[in-house]
């Protein structure tokens, strides 16, 4: 099973309109993203942020956006 999959056409998701859809698929996938990139680095947050080709600061940002503490990550 692929843990990145995200169920689009769930009856959840039928419900909402397409902005609310994508809102939840895009913060779904961010979350899964971020929680892999760190497990990968061992939590290391600057090179989470060098393997994703992303600023470190909008890494950060992000981990306090999802409440994600990268040293409960991995």
């Amino acid at each position: 099973r692929n843990p990145l999959k995200i169920r689009i056409f769930s009856k959840s998701f039928r419900k909402r309109g397409y902005k609310e859809a994508r809102r939840k698929a895009l913060n779904a996938f961010n979350m899964k993203y971020i929680t892999n990139v760190l497990n990968k680095t061992s939590g290391n947050v600057t090179n989470a942020a060098k393997e994703s080709e992303i600023e470190r600061q909008y890494l950060q940002r992000m981990l306090k956006r999802y409440n994600i503490k990268s040293k409960d990550v991995f």
